[in-house]
């Protein structure tokens, strides 16, 4: 279990299948539907249900990209 902010800023609980998704669209900025497996589609799509990352278009394709969160200091 891994706890996440949403897009509004709450935190929400996030399972370890969720967790290695939402990492990994992390890191890469943005994940294209094609590059993911059937399984981690469908986690990401429970992600945007969840508010924690969000579906996106980008230079004509779709996929997932993770709210920003800018840090005070």
């Amino acid at each position: 279990m891994k706890s996440v902010k949403t897009k509004q800023g709450f935190l929400t609980f996030i399972n370890n299948s969720e967790s290695r998704v939402f990492d990994k669209i992390k890191i890469c900025d943005f994940m294209c539907v094609n590059s993911l497996s059937e399984a981690e589609k469908h986690h990401a799509d429970l992600l945007v249900q969840k508010n924690v990352l969000a579906k996106v278009e980008q230079d004509e394709k779709i996929g997932y990209r993770a709210y920003n969160r800018k840090i005070r200091l």
